[in-house]
Parts: C-alpha cells; sequence; structure tokens
C-alpha cells in the first residue's frame, strides 16, 4: 500500500492488485500543492508521474498524451477529471469504454458532466471549518481523517481487457 498524507486528509491507494476485475497499477501524481493525478496503467506498463497546474484546461491534453494507454484516470480534483472528459470528447475516446475516469471532491459540477462523472466526495466546507479552525487555535499541526465517499457514475466501467 502506498499512504499519502496532508494536514487534514489521509489517502490510501493499492498497488499492482491482484484482484481479477481491477484496474492493474495506482501511482500518485503531483505537483506541490496542486491536485494530484493517477493513471492506472496495464501491469506490463511503467506507470508515469504527470504533474498538471490547478484549473489549467490542457490538463487532460497531457494526461492522454503522456499515458495514452491508460485504462483510468484518477484526479483529485473534480475540474482536473472534467478536463480529461473534454479532451476524451475532442480525441474521440469513448469514456468509459476506453477509459475510466473518477474525479475527487463530489461538486455539484460533476453530476452534470457528459458522461456524469464519477467522484470520491467529500465535505468541503466541514474541511475548510475545521482548517479555520486549526489555524484559529494556534495549536500545534494535527492530522485530522475525514471521511469520503465514493460515487459511482457513468464515467467508469470495469477494466477493458
Amino acid at each position: 500500500m502506498a499512504r499519502t498524507r496532508n494536514s487534514v486528509g489521509d489517502k490510501t491507494v493499492s498497488r499492482g492488485t491482484k484482484e481479477p476485475n481491477a484496474h492493474s497499477k495506482v501511482s500518485p501524481m503531483s505537483e506541490v500543492e496542486a491536485p494530484l493525478v493517477a493513471v492506472i496503467l496495464s501491469s506490463q506498463a511503467a506507470v508515469p508521474i504527470i504533474e498538471t497546474i490547478p484549473g489549467d484546461p490542457s490538463a487532460g491534453a497531457v494526461v492522454f498524451d503522456r499515458a495514452p494507454e491508460a485504462t483510468a484516470i484518477l484526479t483529485m480534483s473534480d475540474w482536473q477529471a472534467i478536463t480529461v472528459l473534454d479532451e476524451a470528447v475532442r480525441r474521440g475516446i469513448n469514456i468509459p469504454e476506453h477509459v475510466s475516469v473518477v474525479g475527487f471532491d463530489g461538486t455539484a459540477e460533476a453530476a452534470r458532466t457528459t458522461p456524469p462523472l464519477s467522484t470520491v466526495a467529500q465535505n468541503i466546507v466541514q474541511k475548510g471549518r475545521l482548517a479555520a479552525a486549526m489555524v484559529f487555535a494556534n495549536g500545534p499541526p494535527k492530522q485530522i481523517v475525514m471521511p469520503v465517499q465514493l460515487v459511482v457514475r457513468a464515467s467508469t466501467a470495469r477494466p477493458r481487457g
């Protein structure tokens, strides 16, 4: 297992799972203070590290250019996932038949995409309140693990193959 941590969350990602209907590899990709992007590839391919800038409309193109054989893409922002969906349309890539796409945040916009975006929903308001309380408490840094919920919509499917 690979574990990533930040001041208000804890994410665990499995690598090289042997489950029969699972994508083969997961690799986190990040840029300082940018959404984390993970690309899941077939077991024969190396997993690239892809860095994107938050809100960059070309992020989807970068992901497809650097990982054309990806079977699934997980972004740590619904907005980044939406750029992936937009780029898939431009390239004629069928979602989820060719590649599954999952965002992170659970924004209302995720339900309105075509196809509707699967997302890992978090309580953004609660996260902001906890962060503000920690700052104003002027105490030592601490880690708080917040619950998330996987919202499965039409942008994901079983791995191809």
